[in-house]
């Protein structure tokens, strides 16, 4: 298997998980996924981000705090659909104390 065709399942993989989530909330910014079924997976309890909000990552973290609420855990996953958007606020989720 080569990686472009890795990378492909993988995508397909997040896709269909995302897609089968219980509970989505769509925002203006993407989607936040949330599966009770999973509460200590990360992967199935997750923020989509296509497009970064005015607010920057302020705005993601306050609606993925508002989505989890009454969770046991705070979750903080996020994947964004175009890199270059991630890359550009890398720097802000570092100071929040995230990693890349």
């Amino acid at each position: 298997m080569d990686t472009d065709e890795m990378m492909r399942a993988v995508r397909e993989f997040l896709r269909t998980a995302r897609e089968l989530a219980p509970i989505k909330v769509r925002r203006p910014w993407g989607t936040v996924y949330r599966d009770d079924r999973f509460p200590l997976i990360h992967q199935a309890n997750l923020a989509w981000v296509t497009a970064v909000p005015e607010g920057g990552p302020e705005r993601i973290l306050a609606d993925m705090d508002e989505a989890f609420r009454g969770t046991s855990i705070r979750h903080r996953a996020l994947l964004f659909e175009d890199a270059e958007q991630a890359f550009g606020v890398q720097e802000e989720f570092i100071r929040r104390g995230f990693r890349p």
